[in-house]
């Protein structure tokens, strides 16, 4: 997604710098520059100017483009890379009743509604999908949301919640088994 764009932000540059020779210069021309009075550059050179301005505008918004797609490749790259981590932005949901007609469209907004219910959330969903077969046991729910900042307020809000529906972290299995030696070392270094 993003590198398409970067590529065609790079053709377009690219495609302008060429097809415009109001702006090569040759060695004979920069040496005929170098013996001109500023009177006579300003003269040859202020028609030009516009369009320079307007070369300078259009590589800047490329540039800014760019430089937003690469801010978002380390958090990326981290996640993709690590096996320990799961999707940072994934919450699992656990006994929210599931109907037999159950669709992903209709659980998406089942979801939606019960964030706006019963946390007072208005959060925008990404993804939401039951995890496993069907059986008579109410699965679990997978959520994927937009933002780590809608993601955050849902998880903080997770105690307004009443037994027995409840809200985990989408962890991986290593991660969840280190927590837990952490928390144990930690109430162990209390009791010390």
């Amino acid at each position: 997604m993003g590198s398409k764009s970067t590529g065609t932000n790079r053709a377009k540059m690219s495609e302008n710098m060429d097809t415009d020779k109001d702006f090569d210069t040759t060695a004979e021309e920069v040496e005929a520059i170098t013996n001109m009075t500023t009177d006579e550059i300003i003269r040859k050179y202020l028609p030009v100017l516009p369009k320079i301005e307007k070369k300078i505008e259009k590589i800047t918004t490329v540039l800014k483009s760019n430089t937003r797609e690469i801010c978002k490749l380390p958090m990326k790259l981290q996640f993709r890379s690590d096996p320990c981590c799961s999707d940072p932005v994934k919450l699992v949901f656990r006994c929210i009743t599931e109907s037999a007609t159950e669709s992903t469209d209709n659980l998406h907004a089942k979801m939606t509604t019960f964030l706006r219910e019963k946390l007072n959330v208005q959060a925008v969903i990404d993804t939401a999908f039951r995890i496993g077969p069907k059986s008579d046991k109410t699965r679990l729910i997978k959520v994927r949301f937009q933002t780590m900042k809608d993601r955050t307020v849902v998880w903080e809000k997770r105690k307004l919640l009443k037994h027995p529906e409840y809200i985990k972290e989408d962890l991986h299995k290593t991660t969840r088994i280190a927590r837990r030696e952490l928390i144990k070392a930690a109430e162990d270094e209390e009791k010390n």
